[in-house]
């Protein structure tokens, strides 16, 4: 589903394959960055800022969604225009492309409540007729009712439905991805548009990458050491993304990327205190912590009072059983959030706990479908997961509305486990 420009399919499509129903599906993606790597290819083993500051791009990246899983996929499959300085270009690029296509690529549900058109039936029992509409998500509507010699009996008109309303179209948000270490703009590209393909998530959501420099397997502590030099101009992205009409904004925040959020929060108190009324207010919609690598000492007594200041909702992904932030804490010596499960909540010095109704803790040390051995980096491939964040992003719901694949492991905490057998258990 989408069009075609000289042969060659044009982004946002879904293809499927001709006698295996194997699915795919292109978005656009954009991305902001100040690394000093020109080409989104490369990761530099020595991780810098580039002196010129923030550019930006827009370019289309087609993932697998279903049937067979193809060896090339996911790929960049094109660069929409040049990189910019200027955000609003940008900006314009991508929701120009975004609605090129006029096809909700993710999405199949139905229309908003209130939208849709009617859909008119007839019931006819010689000259005496009935009009009846059916309307999405609002039920049937019946003008009149009388008896009749055929097997039918109409009642009357609905008492909830007086008149059509029109369709209402969703303001557009954003969904910015923060990547962890080592990691190329590409691959921090590939990932969010596999979780996105997955996900099926609605086409008013707008998907960014964030990408800063990482550096390389072995330089782990210089790319600690320097991501405090993003903070600022994260701060100033977020901030234009506001200000250009994405009044709802989410982040998903992976891994090391932590260490840039949490900065990027003291930054941003540090302005407020600086000049009050200079500032524009940040606001998230959700913060979502997924394995991060940030240290569990002063965690609730600080930022989480700073992200419940900023956020409606904080939502952690955490697996006690996860290799790589196990290494990052005989590394650095500090226990680290990620694997931690525990019910977590604002505890400011001096005052009581707060904020836990905002907080939500996801269990995920069981989950085993497509989890690599080091069980750090699967949250863009595993279902459970992936759909648990796309509806946590579209309906703005928490944890304890997610009941169809969610579960609070103790009455009163926030803590919450997946409803998902492991793969040991089957049918005999």
């Amino acid at each position: 589903m989408g069009r075609f420009s000289h042969g060659d399919p044009v982004g946002p499509f879904r293809a499927r394959e001709f006698g295996s129903g194997s699915l795919s599906v292109q978005t656009y993606i954009m991305y902001a960055t100040s690394r000093a790597e020109m080409d989104i290819r490369d990761t530099h083993f020595y991780p810098q800022r580039s002196d010129d500051g923030m550019r930006y791009g827009v370019v289309g990246v087609e993932c697998c969604a279903g049937g067979d899983f193809y060896a090339h996929l996911p790929q960049v499959t094109d660069r929409i225009g040049l990189e910019t300085r200027e955000i609003g270009e940008s900006l314009r690029t991508l929701r120009r492309s975004l609605i090129s296509g006029d096809v909700d690529t993710y999405s199949l549900s139905s229309p908003p409540r209130g939208g849709g058109n009617p859909l008119t039936s007839r019931l006819e029992d010689e000259d005496r007729r009935i009009t009846a509409h059916l309307w999405p998500n609002r039920g049937l509507e019946i003008k009149e009712g009388y008896e009749c010699s055929a097997r039918v009996r109409v009642v009357g008109r609905s008492m909830y439905v007086l008149e059509p309303l029109p369709i209402t179209k969703p303001s557009s948000e954003a969904l910015v991805f923060l990547h962890g270490y080592n990691c190329p703009t590409e691959y921090a590209l590939l990932r969010l548009g596999q979780m996105l393909a997955l996900g099926r998530f609605p086409s008013h959501i707008h998907p960014f990458v964030f990408s800063q420099a990482t550096g390389q397997t072995f330089s782990y502590t210089k790319a600690k050491r320097c991501i405090g030099y993003f903070k600022t101009d994260l701060l100033d992205f977020l901030l234009d993304l506001r200000r250009r009409g994405y009044d709802q904004v989410h982040l998903l925040v992976h891994s090391m990327a932590a260490h840039l959020f949490f900065a990027m929060l003291q930054e941003y108190e540090d302005r407020r205190f600086a000049d009050p009324e200079g500032v524009d207010v940040l606001r998230l919609s959700n913060v979502v912590l997924i394995n991060a690598d940030f240290p569990v000492r002063g965690f609730e007594e600080v930022h989480v009072p700073r992200v419940l200041e900023v956020a409606d909702r904080m939502t952690m992904y955490c697996d006690d059983r996860d290799f790589a932030l196990l290494c990052s804490e005989l590394f650095s010596r500090n226990k680290v959030i990620g694997r931690k499960i525990w019910p977590v909540s604002a505890r400011p010095a001096g005052g009581l706990p707060y904020g836990r109704s905002r907080i939500d803790v996801m269990d995920c040390r069981h989950m085993q479908q497509n989890v690599h051995s080091i069980r750090h980096n699967y949250f863009n491939l595993n279902v459970q997961i992936v759909s648990d964040i796309a509806e946590l992003v579209t309906n703005h719901c928490g944890a304890d509305q997610r009941l169809t694949r969610t579960v609070r492991q103790v009455a009163g905490e926030n803590v919450f486990s997946f409803l998902c057998p492991p793969k040991y258990v089957k049918n005999e």
